[in-house]
């Protein structure tokens, strides 16, 4: 769920704090679920799944949302 750069230029890691995001070339990562960001380095330390971060509590991860879909006959 990690995406690489595009971040912005107030943008802290996660892990040591330190401002992660550059207008010279794309750096840093950021969770496409939680907006957890973090430099590249720091990012190996992280899990490769997330965890949600501080909306672990409010979150839906996408398998417990489903539409419903008339052209397939409920049971």
């Amino acid at each position: 769920h990690w995406r690489e750069g595009n971040l912005r230029s107030s943008t802290k890691c996660c892990l040591c704090k330190k401002l992660c995001a550059s207008s010279e070339c794309l750096t840093g990562y950021r969770c496409l679920w939680c907006g957890t960001a973090a430099h590249a380095g720091c990012s190996r330390k992280l899990p490769v799944e997330c965890d949600f971060g501080p909306l672990r509590n409010i979150m839906l991860p996408p398998w417990a949302v489903s539409l419903p879909r008339p052209d397939i006959p409920s049971e």
